[in-house]
């Protein structure tokens, strides 16, 4: 059990910010000893969850990885009953559009559609977002109570600190305010020059399933501008829940884990 989890640490450093990593600065991170990491990365690169690059003499995830990761994703159902809406959405109002759903501490990146512009926000399938600073993050963390919010947030300030955590007064009150309005909005809190706004896409329940949202670059669209689209995004995030069983399993908020 200690070396399965072991295993699952090394594999969750990697990331979009970070795909190569040398057996030194993994032992630095995990704060393991070298010989550790050398018996963990061989094994992974038995099965080919992970490759070393021989230009570099770092480690990447392998391709393994990615029928892993495709598996887990064709068991997101609602991945596919999404993905229509999805389409016409981003027709609809030209800018990128993203479906996530939380992972612990992350937001994970499960579907999108990119907009068609030379200039636009681009998505990673897979790639992890601290939750305390996304517009996705706040709609989950509006869903739990104060208690369970603040630790998660604790969690996530730990992970990023280039994100440390908010002052608590203040952001209970902006997540109070998206709990009203089921809407959150992020300016450029995550990503210079990104903005986006997102909402909870509920089963017929109204349990929070995953989230919605539309970003696009600050220089392109104002947030008044984006807060346009709030209607449209908010009715097709509806019409994606109708569509939803519930209780689906694979829709429980940590449930994935494609990176």
């Amino acid at each position: 059990m200690k070396t399965a989890k072991l295993t699952i640490r090394l594999l969750r450093e990697f990331s979009v910010q970070h795909p190569e990593l040398g057996v030194s600065e993994l032992a630095r991170r995990l704060v393991l000893d070298k010989a550790t990491i050398h018996r963990l990365l061989r094994s992974l690169c038995e099965e080919g969850i992970i490759e070393q690059n021989l230009a570099t003499k770092r480690y990447r995830l392998g391709l393994a990885i990615l029928d892993l990761a495709a598996s887990r994703l064709q068991a997101l159902g609602f991945v596919e009953l999404a993905a229509g809406e999805m389409r016409s959405l981003r027709e609809e109002v030209g800018e990128s559009v993203g479906l996530h759903v939380r992972d612990g501490r992350d937001m994970v990146c499960v579907h999108y559609n990119e907009a068609s512009h030379p200039l636009t926000v681009r998505f990673t399938l897979g790639e992890r977002s601290p939750v305390h600073v996304t517009a996705t993050g706040l709609i989950s963390l509006a869903e739990m109570s104060a208690q369970d919010s603040a630790s998660v947030v604790e969690e996530a300030a730990r992970a990023y600190p280039a994100f440390p955590a908010p002052d608590i007064n203040d952001f209970s009150e902006k997540l109070a305010k998206v709990r009203q309005e089921q809407l959150s909005v992020a300016d450029q809190s995550y990503q210079k020059g990104v903005r986006g706004i997102a909402v909870p896409i509920r089963d017929g329940d109204g349990s929070l399933v995953a989230t919605l949202s539309i970003v696009a670059p600050a220089s392109r669209l104002s947030t008044v501008e984006l807060l346009k689209h709030r209607s449209v995004l908010t009715e097709t995030a509806r019409r994606i829940g109708r569509k939803i069983p519930v209780g689906m399993e694979v829709l429980a908020a940590n449930a994935v884990q494609t990176s």
